[in-house]
């Protein structure tokens, strides 16, 4: 018997510090936000991509999501930073489950990760079909959960790391329960 790995993309992580604290507190000072999958946080408009504070970053991404492209697809494609912006989570905020749509690859970069302050989380693309085919997945039948049996993916992350997924990927943000604030800067490639 073999076992053979199909449709898999995955999330690719990478490392990178640069301190954008005081950059995004200062965009939150002078930009109102906007409510879209925020619950109770902060979500900035698009960011303005020729702030120079933001170059260093907006270099890591695009090298990056290269490298992430071409681990799987075998063709040359133009790709583009479309717009990047801001979330600041405080007690008790998260992110409703959502996706990025017109958009090939998105991503997140933790400028500030607490413990505690909420994880991503990312759900099986068919997780609709696989609880009503099977319902067993989801009970206390299940001993163990891992990358072939869950319809769910809680990644643990830090600041300064950096995760870039596929924008069909469903994603939401669990709950801040530290007294500190979570600050991301999320992104979109197209």
């Amino acid at each position: 018997m073999s076992y053979n790995k199909i449709f898999e993309m995955g999330v690719w992580k990478t490392a990178f510090n640069t301190d954008l604290k005081e950059y995004c507190y200062n965009i939150q000072s002078s930009d109102k936000g906007r409510t879209l999958t925020n619950v109770n946080g902060y979500q900035s408009h698009s960011l303005n991509q020729s702030d120079k504070e933001l170059q260093p970053l907006i270099s890591h991404l695009k090298y990056s999501v290269n490298n992430y492209i071409d681990s799987f697809l075998t063709f040359e494609r133009p790709i583009k930073l479309q717009n990047m912006w801001i979330n600041i989570n405080r007690h008790g905020s998260s992110n409703k489950t959502h996706t990025h749509p017109q958009s090939y690859f998105s991503g997140v970069y933790y400028v500030s990760k607490p413990a505690n302050s909420g994880n991503i989380v990312f759900e099986h693309m068919g997780i609709d079909t696989i609880n009503s085919y099977w319902p067993f997945i989801q009970s206390s039948y299940q001993k163990e959960y891992n990358e072939k049996n869950s319809v769910q993916y809680q990644f643990e992350s830090i600041s300064g790391d950096c995760l870039m997924f596929p924008s069909y990927y469903r994603h939401y943000v669990r709950p801040n329960l530290s007294n500190e604030d979570r600050i991301s800067i999320s992104f979109n490639f197209g």
